[in-house]
């Protein structure tokens, strides 16, 4: 049963006690609490120390799905494209259904009544931004008849992940840009190396303390990573926007390779919380 979380007690004096999860005027008792709830994270919130505030990373995410777009399928890839003004990226399915999403920059974080723009407002200010670059952007815009939107925000750094037998994981911890590419990795990393944390070691609250330690220096950084991937999406000036095209297909051919980044994508979750 689905319910929202109002607050947490812990119950006893020992931090294998169990912990009272308060919604909706029930109680719920158990032995730890795991909150996966998300960069809102109720239970983070109700955590000491808990209530930080995600951060904006100055890009605004839009994205639609269109039927029959007349493109060829793209076979498994996502294709991105690095515009004059914004960032685009598109995938077409088998029976031609296109999947795309763009990254413009906004240095000001957008109010939610500026994110509630009709759908011809945002296609309009979506093709004035990729109006330099290739003909489908705009055409699949156009063609787009539900457009969605929401500012990019992430968790640079929560001060502490766990009280007691009470922790975070994933998003609700580190959330990390869209642009990393390993917010759901991260996730699933993480739900492993806690099992095994709670396999090997006994008292609840001192596996949360060590899977905290372990974790948090590759979760931090991969934020840290996505943070600055971002940046190179919606250039402030021309002046950037040609340094970075001059650049990028030097950092690609020659920086770029699997070993420089096997730090995020040969990770493997320790067996043994040794």
């Amino acid at each position: 049963m689905r319910r929202s979380v109002a607050g947490i007690t812990e119950t006893g004096s020992h931090s294998s006690d169990s912990t009272v999860l308060c919604g909706d005027g029930r109680e719920q008792h158990a032995d730890i609490l795991i909150g996966a709830d998300g960069i809102g994270s109720k239970v983070r919130a109700a955590m000491p120390g808990g209530n930080v505030r995600p951060s904006y990373t100055g890009l605004i995410n839009l994205g639609g799905i269109l039927p029959g777009s007349g493109l060829a399928p793209t076979d498994g890839e996502m294709r991105m494209i690095w515009g004059s003004r914004a960032f685009f990226g598109y995938a077409v399915r088998d029976n031609g259904e296109a999947w795309w999403f763009a990254n413009i920059g906004d240095a000001r974080e957008p109010s939610r009544n500026a994110m509630r723009q009709e759908r011809d407002a945002w296609a309009g200010q979506l093709t004035a931004h990729f109006s330099d670059d290739l003909p489908l952007i705009p055409d699949l815009i156009r063609r787009t008849s539900e457009i969605h939107s929401y500012p990019i925000h992430d968790l640079p750094h929560v001060p502490c992940w766990r009280d007691g037998p009470v922790g975070l994981i994933g998003d609700a911890a580190h959330a990390t840009s869209p642009s990393s590419g390993q917010g759901a990795s991260l996730a699933l990393e993480d739900a492993a190396h806690l099992a095994v944390c709670l396999r090997d070691i006994a008292d609840p609250a001192a596996a949360l303390a060590h899977f905290e330690a372990e974790r948090r220096p590759r979760a931090e950084q991969i934020v840290a990573e996505g943070r600055r991937r971002g940046a190179y999406k919606a250039p402030r000036s021309r002046a950037q926007m040609w340094l970075r095209d001059a650049l990028m297909p030097i950092v690609f051919r020659f920086l770029v390779t699997e070993q420089s980044l096997a730090w995020i994508h040969d990770y493997r979750v320790p067996h043994s919380a040794a």
